[in-house]
């Protein structure tokens, strides 16, 4: 027999045998309930290990060296795709306060990642109680390796995802808890207002799914507020539109408005051309990368063999599994799974409002379509839409065996994900996984060697320059003159010495330190190589 909801039990069977069966099923609740803490736990100590140890990239490096690091200018205002403001300010916040350090530049994504964990949450909590998919959905949420990235980095892309599940689970909390509560009404519009507008605010390719989100919860909630038996009914629906619509245009107001008037054209250069290909990004940074330390060698050939179905199966599950519930008699639904069933639609509409309004910006303006971290948003909202269908009660065999075959592999992606736990390195950027080590061998040569004028590929300039800020002892002057392309004056390089392999056998160049993990290596000239 399947688990179901404890007001679904207590309406359906008679009552000694409810009491019974809530009675042996509250040692499942709360073991679920301490897993799933325990989980969210786990995955906060874990970000902010890997903000400890990872070497900071150079999209972080150059957005805190050109946006934060000079007190005397107000530069995180200044439009550029690599910078993104509310991050900026945070950083400047924090490093101000505590100092320069890979984690205070850090604090920012995991103020993110916090509040990301925390609504995932509630909201897995809130949408159902079977542990059976509580902790396969929660994990799903959370561990999902593309997500997890971004809760470390310090970029807007976990933040910005953070505030748009906070603005969905807002309302979708008062329409489970207080239904026809005017005031809860208004407040949580006037919340999810504000989590959209500072969602925006901290990375700007977030704009249409925002605006997505933001259409869609206000039809919702004007559509609640006229259901709501008050007398005043058109006044309450005018106050809903304001809370929805007057918190975030202040916010837009106060913070990123300048920047918006003053947008250089030409700035946004990265993106695709097609909706496959955003989805094929999605998916391939999601199922990125098993960890061999985690998966054991049979566990690894498993995992490793079947990664390829697990994504297109769960959601074509989902998608029979409601359509079974869709075709089943509208009588049998209980009033939980008509709210969740909106729930999942309030998801899903979000993100094909988002990516058809991409598509026809592609198409009409040529402004290419998200893909990878830009399409970040992708994987929550599928996420929660194949959640809330998981997390209806079915009223057939056939959506019983179907639904059980989706718990089943929703269940696989988790212990998936979990295998894909790592600290080292980011998936986007793994070729800099070598550049703190890489700047210590630089710094030796300055203060060994008198090398104060370095040429860095464009691929570790970035984290260069941050490493030289945060030591504060070199005397070190880092160019970049393009890519694959470098002066050959000079004594001391940063290199890729696979890409740039050429140029280093061309200048006769020694290798004194090839990065262990990926193909960073600092090259010289012979006469001040360092001495075995």
């Amino acid at each position: 027999m399947d688990l179901i909801d404890s007001e679904t039990v207590v309406s359906s069977h008679p009552e000694s045998h409810s009491a019974v069966s809530l009675q042996a099923r509250r040692p499942f609740r709360r073991l679920s309930d301490d897993a799933l803490i325990f989980l969210a736990l786990f995955a906060m100590v874990w970000a902010i290990a890997r903000a400890c140890l990872q070497a900071v990239t150079g999209d972080e490096g150059e957005a805190y060296v050109m946006w934060v690091a000079d007190p005397s200018v107000s530069a995180h205002w200044y439009g550029s795709p690599n910078n993104h403001l509310l991050i900026s300010m945070q950083e400047w916040v924090f490093t101000s306060m505590f100092g320069l350090s890979p984690l205070t530049v850090r604090i920012p994504a995991l103020l993110g990642a916090a509040l990301y964990i925390a609504v995932s949450l509630w909201l897995t909590r809130l949408l159902t109680n079977h542990w059976t998919v509580r902790i396969p959905l929660f994990i799903c949420l959370v561990y999902n390796p593309f997500l997890f990235d971004f809760f470390v980095a310090a970029r807007g892309y976990g933040l910005a995802t953070a505030l748009l599940l906070c603005a969905i689970a807002v309302p979708v909390w008062c329409y489970f808890k207080f239904p026809d509560a005017p005031n809860t009404l208004i407040v949580a519009s006037a919340i999810s207002s504000l989590c959209i507008a500072l969602s925006f605010t901290a990375n700007f390719p977030f704009a249409f799914v925002g605006l997505a989100a933001l259409l869609l919860l206000v039809l919702w909630a004007l559509h609640r507020a006229k259901q709501c038996h008050t007398p005043a009914g058109r006044t309450l629906q005018r106050r809903v539109l304001a809370a929805s619509l007057l918190p975030g245009l202040l916010v837009i107001l106060l913070l990123p408005s300048w920047t918006l008037l003053h947008w250089q054209p030409g700035l946004l250069f990265a993106g695709g051309t097609s909706l496959r290909n955003t989805i094929h990004t999605v998916v391939e940074a999601s199922l990125y990368q098993l960890n061999p330390r985690l998966a054991n060698p049979y566990v690894y050939a498993v995992l490793d063999a079947i990664k390829r179905f697990l994504l297109p199966t769960l959601c074509g599950l989902a998608v029979v599994e409601l359509a079974l519930i869709i075709l089943g008699s509208r009588s049998e639904r209980d009033e939980r799974s008509r709210k969740l069933l909106v729930v999942g639609a309030l998801c899903f509409g979000t993100l094909a409002i988002s990516l058809l309004a991409h598509r026809l910006a592609y198409h009409f303006f040529h402004l290419l379509m998200p893909e990878n971290r830009t399409a970040i948003f992708v994987a929550p909202l599928v996420t929660l839409t194949i959640g809330a269908i998981a997390s209806v009660r079915p009223h057939s065999r056939a959506s019983r065996w179907c639904r059980g075959a989706l718990l089943a592999t929703l269940s696989l992606t988790a212990l998936y994900f979990v295998m894909c736990l790592r600290l080292t390195h980011f998936r986007e950027w793994q070729y800099q996984e070598d550049v703190k080590t890489g700047y210590d061998v630089v710094a030796w040569y300055n203060h060994n060697r008198a090398v104060d004028n370095v040429e860095a590929s464009w691929f570790y300039y970035g984290a260069m320059r941050f490493y030289r800020e945060l030591s504060g002892r070199e005397t070190l002057e880092f160019t970049n003159s393009g890519n694959y392309t470098h002066p050959p004056d000079k004594q001391l390089y940063v290199l890729n010495g696979v890409f740039e392999r050429d140029f280093i056998t061309a200048q006769k160049l020694q290798v004194v330190y090839h990065g262990p993990h990926s193909d960073l290596v600092v090259a010289v000239r012979p006469e001040l190589a360092a001495p075995k």
